[in-house]
């Protein structure tokens, strides 16, 4: 069930430190949770929760096919990974290892991807990526999410972790825009009707919700719109 926050307001928390308190939560709730870092642990708040708990974080380095192949092999034993890295290089630079280490052999890994699309413009179009979610849909047994905002986050994290299988999940790092009210809970698969109407359909996901909104807003005089997530 949602509930929609106010129009205009920004979270006050980044993304990131949603991921990287739920990891610590896990963590301390006795969970078999391990997190997994291409050497980007500030990148991704990890810093801490590496520091107070390093049996449950392990960063591999600037090798991101690697790092999948680890979590394949982490996941064979009964743990469960969450890996982290740029979408770019958890998309085209380890497509291999994503088809033969986790959809070939239906292994339970959690692979976060961060820094989606534009978002990561400061770093240069060499870590962009367009093309992510078009290239991991294409396995068979992969499920591709994105989230919205910090609310949508967060439920999204809990239900991954008593789910099975591959799952690839896109996010930007820093402040989102907040859509969704506190409580708010999600069905994978579903989309959400965020305004009614019968002239126009707008359909977006991640941080373009914010901006079809606006555009819903802004197109909406005399016209009767209805925007989905």
């Amino acid at each position: 069930m949602i509930k929609l926050a106010p129009a205009g307001l920004k979270d006050n928390i980044e993304m990131r430190k949603v991921y990287a308190g739920f990891v610590a939560r896990q963590i301390e709730a006795g969970s078999p949770i391990i997190a997994l870092e291409a050497d980007l642990m500030s990148s991704m708040a990890m810093d801490s929760v590496a520091r107070d708990y390093p049996q449950h974080v392990i960063n591999c380095g600037i090798m991101e096919a690697n790092v999948i192949g680890t979590a394949a092999g982490l996941a064979l034993t009964g743990r469960k990974p969450f890996v982290h890295t740029f979408t770019a290089f958890a998309s085209r630079r380890c497509f291999d290892q994503l088809f033969m280490a986790l959809d070939y052999q239906r292994n339970n890994v959690k692979v976060i991807a961060s820094d989606a699309g534009v978002t990561a413009c400061h770093n240069g179009g060499t870590h962009m990526s367009f093309e992510d979610m078009g290239i991991v849909r294409g396995l068979a047994h992969s499920v591709v999410l994105e989230v919205t905002d910090t609310v949508m986050f967060a439920d999204i994290l809990r239900q991954l972790m008593d789910l099975d299988g591959f799952y690839w999940l896109r996010t930007i790092r820093k402040q989102a825009p907040s859509i969704y009210a506190p409580g708010s809970t999600f069905t994978i698969g579903k989309g959400n009707v965020l305004r009614e109407g019968d002239d126009i359909t707008l359909i977006a996901n991640g941080i373009m919700v914010a901006e079809a909104l606006e555009a819903a807003r802004q197109t909406g005089a005399g016209r009767r719109e209805r925007r989905s997530y």
